[in-house]
């Protein structure tokens, strides 16, 4: 029995299983704990969207359904059985989550959130699986070693700098300000010139994964030569990468480029070091839980005693509101219309205006649509709530925008996968192929589904434009005609 084989049907026996599961805590929360509806909804979300690998004959580890298969994971499943269990206590899920609400409350925008993820996997499945091609004439380029280290010292030097005068204009390293939230949401009146975000610093600060990428991608080459230095500029450029998310708390970020660079290890390698991700993967963990740890306890002197990278690290991950989650979706659909108006595309289109400096046009209205509901719905005035996918749609279109919107959504992400990402383990693996894919439509899918649509696709249009652009200077195309896979 082929590899190809042996893991779809351990997808099958996963999907199946999570079924059976799942009717078994719906049927706990009809006739028990009426609280089984997070735990059940979570199943059934997280069975849903297994059925795309159970289905294909050919489904690789990072192909961009397995983005959305995380987001459901955290987001719906594991935190539904936190919810479900009041854990770890009733105060802090009745604070985060629920609210006060009963139950009840709940199970209409279960049944909206599990049918929008249903069309999505109508729209991934409903295009006929094709025969990837390797490489085509017109994708097939090849690293130029001087140009696309001079472009990687050019983009070193940049960020450092940027990340340097980012860190200066907001405070400095006073412990105060080290991976803390960076802007209030006094009533959401985030215009004029007193309201600076530094984008651009922040832009110029991040094109370092770029070069990050590049440097990985061009160092597991088969021919590859100057190994070890190339892995010493590898990490450097990743944590200089790392820097400004760190020092602003913006946690995903980091987590995203760790994901990124294992990614290139998948589908560069012959064998992926899955070990080695592993502990690696277990340091970000822990990062990311100190990250949590200085923001909320950074005014106790005994915050360092309380760091404990065990189960608390875990709780991080999952004791939060992002990700695609049920009771988000359930307190933002009741907001409508009362508290939040349909904004019928609003949320989506207003990202056109997102390259437009602020010092250029002053009255700019808010770009992200999380810091409405997090002062809104939840009544914070610091950071924000994404809506995610289904809330999004739903505050758009109503029940329409939340099925059709789950049916292109899944045709894209199909689309995507079928156009750009490389085919693991084929023989003649080209790293500017691999490198386009990782940078741009690879978390396209985790973007969309986690966040908010608008946001999504004006990172995929813009990585896509950098990573075209950063490959027509490091690796012109060659005249090697087609590679069959």
């Amino acid at each position: 029995m082929s590899h190809t084989k042996t893991t779809t049907n351990w997808y099958i026996f996963g999907a199946a299983l999570t079924a059976i599961t799942a009717i078994v805590f719906t049927i706990a929360a009809a006739f028990g704990d009426h609280f089984h509806v997070f735990s059940a909804a979570g199943l059934w979300a997280l069975a849903i969207v297994l059925l795309p690998p159970a289905s294909l004959p050919r489904y690789d580890l990072f192909s961009p359904w397995s983005f959305i298969i995380l987001s459901i994971v955290v987001g719906l499943t594991l935190r539904g059985f936190y919810i479900a269990f009041n854990y770890p206590n009733p105060e802090i899920i009745d604070r985060l989550f629920v609210r006060g609400e009963a139950p009840s409350f709940f199970i209409f925008p279960a049944a909206v959130l599990l049918s929008g993820l249903i069309t999505m996997v109508i729209g991934y499945l409903w295009k006929p699986l094709q025969k990837k091609t390797a490489l085509s004439q017109a994708s097939l380029r090849i690293f130029q070693a001087p140009r696309l280290y001079t472009f990687v010292i050019v983009i070193l030097t940049l960020s450092i700098v940027s990340t340097i005068l980012y860190i200066v204009l907001t405070g400095g390293l006073d412990s105060r300000f080290i991976s803390a939230k960076r802007t209030p949401i006094p009533g959401l009146e985030l215009v004029g010139q007193n309201y600076k975000s530094y984008g651009g610093l922040r832009f110029m600060a991040s094109l370092a994964i770029f070069a990050h990428l590049l440097v990985l991608c061009d160092l597991l080459k088969p021919d590859a030569t100057g190994r070890k230095w190339k892995i010493l500029l590898a990490l450097l450029l990743f944590l200089v990468a790392c820097a400004v998310p760190f020092y602003a708390s913006v946690r995903s970020v980091i987590v995203n480029n760790f994901i990124l660079s294992a990614a290139v290890f998948y589908y560069s390698s012959r064998s992926f070091p899955l070990l080695k991700f592993a502990t690696a993967g277990l340091v970000l963990v822990i990062a990311v839980y100190f990250m949590t740890l200085l923001r909320a306890e950074r005014n106790d002197s005994t915050a360092f005693s309380k760091f404990n990278p065990g189960k608390q690290a875990f709780n991080s991950l999952i004791l939060n509101r992002n990700q695609i989650e049920l009771t988000k979706t359930a307190h933002i659909m009741h907001a409508i219309p009362d508290v939040l108006d349909y904004q019928y595309g609003k949320t989506i289109a207003i990202w056109l205006a997102a390259p437009i400096p602020r010092s250029l046009w002053p009255d700019k209205p808010l770009i992200q649509p999380g810091p409405i509901i997090g002062n809104r719905v939840y009544g914070q005035f610091r950071a924000g709530v994404p809506p995610a996918f289904v809330a999004e749609m739903f505050w758009n279109f109503h029940l329409p925008g939340v099925l059709i919107g789950g049916l292109l959504l899944g045709a894209s992400l199909r689309f995507l996968d079928q156009r750009f990402s490389p085919a693991q383990k084929q023989k003649n693996r080209n790293p500017a192929q691999i490198f386009l894919y990782v940078a741009a439509p690879m978390m396209f899918g985790f973007q969309a589904i986690s966040s908010n649509l608008g946001y999504a696709l004006f990172w995929l249009c813009m990585n896509l434009l950098i990573a075209t652009l950063i490959l027509k200077f490091t690796a012109p195309l060659s005249k090697i005609t087609k590679v069959a896979s």
